[in-house]
């Protein structure tokens, strides 16, 4: 895929509307959103071709496109961008074109996401969001429910740490490099009832800003995540993709690429649950009230140039 050419497109064409419009539209019914972070997989839909096939959750094996659509309308010609935009807008299919882990490796992300998973239960979901690679190495050494580290395994956290994002079709910048980089508690505030914390300063002062005027239905439903956070993050996201690790990305920053590591949080409408992590979300009365005091600012908009999909609850922060 020739990047330049696709942000020389969105930029030509300018930002698209904060309501979620689009500008690539497909002759069948939108996928479902899932939450990237719960890993609700959700039934996608059949394309009248005899080309593709779009995923289907488990037991139904995925199976993978081969080319995009000709059914696809979109005011450019340009194959990459055709491509590019497809790709976000059906984030939960499996292309021809997507970055898999071989078999050897895929085993070695289920065991780590595994020992990932009873890490947190073990050192508690608050204090896991802000580990460093350090104390978990050490967490792993000193607690049997947790167990070391296989050589394999810290192998293959390096290789989804420092390997560019790119290789996957993920764009964003690189926001954390170092593996051993510390969030530092004194520079953070717990939010009550929330199970999450907020950067100090900036992210607080807009999250409370936006509870006084909008409302006790806004809850906070994603705060500051570390590296090894999203780490956890991604590698359950990429045994529930089958290794599929761009097929991951669509849905989720990689290690190191998230801006919930330096301020951005994620909010939601109490009476919505899971479904804030969906579009549903964009056409609750608390959002549209959000957009009309000026509050939002997505990060991830419907035809963004990070290679993720559509993210109306996704609050930029600076």
């Amino acid at each position: 895929m020739d990047r330049r050419k696709v942000l020389g497109y969105l930029s030509a064409i300018g930002v698209v509307g904060i309501y979620g419009s689009r500008i690539l539209t497909v002759e069948t019914p939108d996928n479902n959103t899932s939450n990237s972070d719960s890993g609700a997989e959700t039934t996608t839909t059949n394309i009248s071709s005899n080309d593709v096939v779009i995923s289907n959750p488990e037991p139904i094996k995925p199976v993978i496109i081969e080319k995009i659509p000709t059914n696809v309308a979109i005011e450019t010609s340009d194959t990459a961008v055709v491509d590019y935009l497809y790709k976000i807008q059906h984030f939960n299919n499996n292309f021809k074109s997507d970055v898999f882990l071989g078999p050897k490796k895929f085993l070695d992300l289920k065991r780590l996401s595994r020992r990932l998973n009873r890490a947190q239960t073990i050192i508690g979901y608050l204090n896991f969001s802000i580990l460093d690679f350090p104390l978990l190495v050490k967490y792993s050494r000193n607690y049997p429910a947790i167990g070391k580290f296989t050589a394999s395994e810290l192998e293959l956290i390096d290789e989804l740490i420092t390997r560019s994002a790119r290789d996957y079709g993920f764009f964003g910048d690189k926001l954390i490099a170092n593996i051993n980089d510390k969030i530092l508690p004194r520079h953070l505030s717990k939010i009550s009832s929330s199970g999450q914390y907020l950067y100090k300063d900036a992210a607080y002062n807009l999250y409370k800003r936006i509870q006084d005027d909008v409302g006790e239905r806004v809850v906070l439903t994603s705060g500051v995540r570390g590296l090894m956070k999203q780490l956890q993050l991604f590698s359950a996201k990429a045994v529930r993709t089958e290794g599929n690790l761009s097929r991951a990305s669509r849905s989720l920053a990689p290690p190191g690429h998230s801006y919930h590591g330096i301020g951005d949080f994620d909010i939601g409408d109490i009476k919505l649950g899971k479904m804030n992590f969906t579009e549903k979300f964009s056409d609750t009365d608390i959002y549209k009230k959000l957009v009309d005091l000026g509050y939002i600012k997505i990060r991830y908009r419907s035809n963004n140039t990070f290679g993720v999909r559509y993210e109306p609850w996704h609050i930029k922060v600076s």
